[in-house]
């Protein structure tokens, strides 16, 4: 089963994304296990946020982001869960926790 985790970009200029969900094969949204509001995001971050996880959830195939949650809201690369993961939606909500915060890839 394949998976890209979705990223908030508060700020573009200060190289930091936010995992907020995920989106999986065959499972489709999986949202963050904690609650936005302990990342230390401003109401209007948040207000962005939630909008774009409701968007995300009405229309989102599995992979594709809809242009409508952009610019601030970016998918990750592609990845697999491991092989005899029981409960996939469960492993990829761990995944996210473990990583919430991480820098912008720098460009060459």
């Amino acid at each position: 089963m394949n998976y890209r985790i979705v990223y908030f970009v508060p700020d573009p200029f200060l190289g930091e994304r936010i995992a907020i969900a995920a989106l999986a094969d065959g499972v489709g949204l999986v949202r963050r296990p904690r609650d936005l509001a302990e990342l230390g995001l401003d109401a209007a971050a948040r207000s962005l946020v939630h909008a774009s996880l409701a968007e995300l959830e009405r229309v989102a195939p599995e992979g594709e982001l809809p242009i409508a949650v952009g610019p601030q809201v970016v998918g990750g690369p592609v990845r697999s869960v491991p092989s005899g993961v029981t409960d996939p939606a469960q492993w990829i909500a761990s995944a996210m926790s473990s990583g919430v915060r991480r820098p912008l890839p720098t460009l060459p």
